[in-house]
């Protein structure tokens, strides 16, 4: 039996969100909640380009989390026009994308490996916008203060 994981999102109503909520309901076992607790929280699903049909996911500890479920997800995504790609921390060696590649290997999917750069900005850098991003590490994706993450609810009480 898979863990439950809790996704938190920021009371928006897209289709993205629809769907997710969705494969949550069917799932039985996650939840989504509206109230951040960086403590507590599993996976983020923040709005970042509305007009995008993109939807990033995370692979170590997002997916990871759960392939069975992410995998239905992507197949949801894929069936109502989303583009659902995988973007990780990752380096983009060989062995890295291969792993990826052989667990998802029915699914057509594109892999962006950022070798630990922040993947805003690395997918900006491709000329991709992301309509949403589903990931354990929000830090992973901008830096502290940024416009998603204020968008989304997520700041920071910064003592210095």
């Amino acid at each position: 039996m898979q863990m439950p994981i809790t996704f938190y999102y920021q009371n928006t109503h897209t289709s993205a969100y629809e769907l997710l909520l969705h494969a949550i309901q069917q799932s039985a076992c996650h939840a989504l909640t509206q109230y951040y607790d960086a403590f507590t929280i599993d996976v983020y699903a923040l709005l970042d380009k509305p007009r995008s049909k993109i939807v990033a996911i995370d692979w170590d500890n997002t997916i990871t989390a759960d392939l069975v479920f992410y995998r239905q997800l992507i197949d949801t995504y894929q069936q109502y026009g989303w583009t659902p790609i995988i973007c990780t921390l990752r380096s983009p060696s060989l062995d890295n994308l291969t792993e990826i590649r052989h667990a998802l290997e029915r699914h057509d999917i594109s892999i962006y490996a950022t070798d630990g750069y922040a993947k805003q900005a690395f997918l900006k850098r491709h000329k991709i916008d992301v309509h949403l991003w589903l990931d354990d590490y929000f830090p992973a994706i901008c830096k502290e203060g940024c416009a998603l993450l204020r968008q989304n609810g997520i700041t920071y009480n910064n003592p210095h």
